[in-house]
């Protein structure tokens, strides 16, 4: 592969020097290029700024990087060697300072203020190699001051000639076919170094692994970069001017018990853990339960490794008899925090809760009569002394038997109707690719009560879905459009997570399917809708926005846990998008809607954890089964 790629650089090589030697001496004026006619040149040639990066931030003072305390947001752009940059940031309420950084992370240049009178920065530099720079913002006093500010960044260009009323000359369409040619050796090349990153990583050199990995992978795009909340336990931890509004807001609601001063400050300083939990607290206290859980809901949003607001969720939630919920909220958190000295306590809380949600449902079918009734109906199938009718009032009522029987009871049901519905991929190296890392995945998910397994569809849509009880299904198609090993991998993460945190057994659950069995067993009366339908088309609901960023959440942990590159599932996301735009929207965004705003999420979790961005990719194996997924004799099941 080597060889191939080194003939192509010398064949683009050549290229380049033949069309910059003949563009090149003919703008010098050598006639004989030209048919013999001579061009007058100037002695200056014309130039122009080109803006490369424009972005308006935000600095906040009183959000801190965590190793020097200071405050200061970061924006990155790609340059090349020799290349001249100017770099401006102007604010109307603080002097912007700039601190360039290269590729390497080492400081390079700082930047100069314009004039006493103006609250505007510079700083010009050329730069010296190719790669990604780093720029940070902050104040002149960086511990203090914040506000809005607006950056951009330009360099000098040749200024061009508009030839928009020509058509394309030779020398132009040699030039594009270049630049094509450019692009595919781009490709090239990411590949082959991805492929020496993985060696190196395989072989335990990690540190030259990611020197490699950083070469290649682009840096997070600031602009779509949320701000970074840090959280404050503490209230001398607060800003100066926020301490006396906590120690009214809570005089305030002991004396009065009026809500509204606590209400602003929770709104106005959402990283403090405290007022939170306090509001919380005032809200159960006027029985006010569902104000109590919105709150605690938000604040688990923006802190799901909280542990005291973890607790108070999981209390209030078992005060509301939100069994379920209540299991899933605990489970989460011992997912993505599994070495805190309380996760056993919590995995105990999520086991119990479970076990309570099953009683109560169990003893809701009960009253209805259900479970007796599907007794009886079984009876006369046994004895054959039941009319037809009877029979199809069985299968209506085996719904209810089936939520008794829980998550893995579900997942069984489904799993069969689908294998005897779908083309299942039987054997084959793709089968054994995705269940080497499907396996690999489960080891870090925290539920060995499910007996865990993983089909390929031969489906060429980039698709995946879990099942309760751990059932996945995933098409072809998803092995074919993903890039490599982690983002693949990055896909079963997460939906392992929704069959973790039971996503889909709460569908079924909570779109009252027990307080509906009538029209159920109304349909299979009619033989409008067979049973295995019914739970499937629950299952495959949309998950709702707090169910995705559950399971990216959990899903982003363990890809980064499991020694894979901590963005699979993020550059998954960003596949999908480009799927999407390209043909439509894939069957995946049906029910995983992949929003610029879940993107960024995904970025800040790993920036937030400091998840490890540049561990193994695995591009070399995930391209050897995308091959063999093309051959002819994959082995296909027949349907029965």
């Amino acid at each position: 592969m080597m060889k191939s790629i080194n003939r192509f650089r010398w064949v683009a090589l050549g290229a380049a020097l033949f069309l910059s030697l003949h563009l090149g001496l003919t703008t010098l004026g050598f006639g004989w290029l030209a048919g013999g006619k001579a061009f007058a040149t100037s002695a200056v040639t014309p130039m122009t700024s080109i803006v490369i990066l424009a972005e308006d931030g935000v600095l906040r003072a009183d959000v801190r990087q965590q190793f020097n305390q200071t405050s200061f947001n970061a924006h990155h752009f790609t340059a090349r060697a020799g290349q001249s940059v100017t770099i401006t940031a102007e604010s109307s309420d603080f002097v912007p300072t700039l601190i360039l950084l290269n590729p390497q992370g080492e400081n390079i240049g700082e930047s100069r203020q314009v004039s006493r009178n103006l609250l505007k920065s510079e700083l010009q530099i050329t730069l010296s190699e190719t790669g990604t720079y780093s720029l940070q913002v902050s104040g002149v006093n960086s511990t203090e001051q914040s506000g809005k500010y607006s950056l951009k960044i330009a360099n000098l260009e040749p200024l061009s000639v508009s030839t928009s009323d020509k058509k394309p000359t030779p020398k132009v369409e040699l030039e594009n076919k270049l630049q094509n040619l450019e692009e595919e050796f781009q490709r090239s090349e990411r590949f082959t170094l991805l492929a020496q990153a993985d060696e190196f990583y395989r072989n335990g050199n990690k540190t030259k692994a990611e020197l490699i990995y950083r070469q290649v992978k682009e840096p997070f795009k600031a602009e779509q970069r949320p701000q970074i909340i840090r959280q404050i336990t503490n209230p001398k931890q607060l800003i100066p001017e926020a301490q006396p509004l906590w120690i009214e807001a809570q005089a305030v609601w002991q004396e009065t018990a009026d809500l509204s001063p606590l209400q602003k400050f929770v709104q106005q300083y959402p990283a403090f853990i405290p007022g939170h939990l306090l509001l919380s607290q005032a809200y159960q206290k006027q029985e006010k339960l569902q104000h109590a859980l919105k709150v605690l809901e938000q604040a688990t949003s923006l802190f799901p490794d909280n542990y005291e607001l973890i607790v108070a969720q999981v209390k209030a939630l078992e005060a509301d008899k939100k069994y379920l919920e209540a299991s899933i909220a605990a489970r989460q958190f011992t997912l993505i925090q599994p070495e805190h000295p309380q996760t056993s306590a919590l995995t105990e809380s999520a086991d119990k809760n479970l076990k309570k949600f099953q009683g109560r449902l169990e003893g809701q079918m009960v009253r209805r009569g259900i479970v007796g009734t599907a007794v009886r109906v079984g009876g006369c199938l046994l004895i054959g002394a039941c009319n037809p009718v009877g029979a199809i009032v069985g299968e209506g009522i085996k719904m209810g038997t089936l939520l008794v029987q829980g998550e893995s009871g579900i997942g069984n049901q489904i799993a069969g109707m689908y294998k005897r519905e779908l083309p299942i991929v039987q054997e084959g190296e793709v089968v054994d690719y995705v269940n080497e890392l499907g396996n690999k995945i489960v080891q870090y998910m925290g539920r060995n009560d499910f007996d865990y397994e993983f089909y390929v569809v031969a489906d060429e849509a980039l698709n995946a879905f879990a099942l309760p009880g751990g059932k996945v299904f995933v098409n072809t198609g998803a092995v074919l459009k993903t890039n490599s090993e982690a983002e693949l991998a990055g896909l079963l993460a997460h939906e392992v997570s929704h069959a973790v945190l039971s996503h889909g057994f709460k569908q079924v659950i909570t779109n009252n399917v027990y307080n509906n069995l009538g029209e159920i067993v109304n349909a299979a009366l009619n033989n409008t809708v067979p049973l295995g339908n019914i739970i499937a088309n629950l299952i495959n609901l949309d998950y709702n926005r707090d169910q995705e960023r559950q399971a990216d959440l959990v899903g982003t942990r363990v890809l980064a846990t499991s020694g894979y590159a901590a963005d699979g599932l993020h550059n998954l996301m960003i596949t999908l998008a480009e799927e999407k735009g390209s043909k439509g929207g894939s069957s995946f965004f049906s029910t995983h809607p992949a929003t610029t705003e879940r993107v960024a999420y995904i970025e800040e979790l790993i920036q937030r954890n400091g998840y490890n961005r540049y561990a193994f990719e695995g591009v070399e194996k995930h391209a050897q089964v995308q091959k063999g997924i093309a051959k002819p004799d994959i082995q296909i099941g027949e349907k029965t």
